[in-house]
């Protein structure tokens, strides 16, 4: 138990400095987009916190021992740009600013600081 412990410690700590050094629209997302980890600090509470069952908070536990995580996937990440219909497609905001930031050569200049409404979450978790 232990060996697997270190193990799974090491690997999320891999992948989150490796998201957050890398161009996040380069990388295929670390996280399912229908699932409900969407972050590394997620994923460490999620799999020790059942384990360690009266440790309460283990992310604070492992914060004394030096071992902290940061990558959180942002829905903008997980969103499906393609375009069907122009006529329809791009209203949505979120594929109208991709298209502004293409034809300008920005590579995250609107699209980056976009919010992802609940209503655009839901018909893309109803798309996949």
């Amino acid at each position: 138990p232990r060996a697997f412990l270190k193990k799974f410690l090491l690997l999320v700590k891999l992948l989150d400095r490796a998201m957050a050094e890398e161009d996040a629209y380069e990388v295929p997302l670390l996280f399912r987009r229908k699932g409900k980890v969407k972050s590394s600090a997620e994923m460490v509470q999620a799999v020790l916190g059942s384990s360690l069952h009266g440790e309460g908070n283990v992310l604070r536990h492992l914060k004394f021992h030096g071992y902290a995580v940061s990558y959180e996937q942002a829905p903008v990440l997980e969103y499906d740009f393609k375009v069907d219909n122009l006529a329809v497609d791009l209203r949505d905001g979120v594929r109208l600013s991709k298209l502004v930031d293409y034809m300008s050569n920005r590579r995250e200049g609107l699209v980056a600081g976009a919010k992802v409404s609940s209503r655009a979450r839901a018909a893309m978790d109803g798309e996949h």
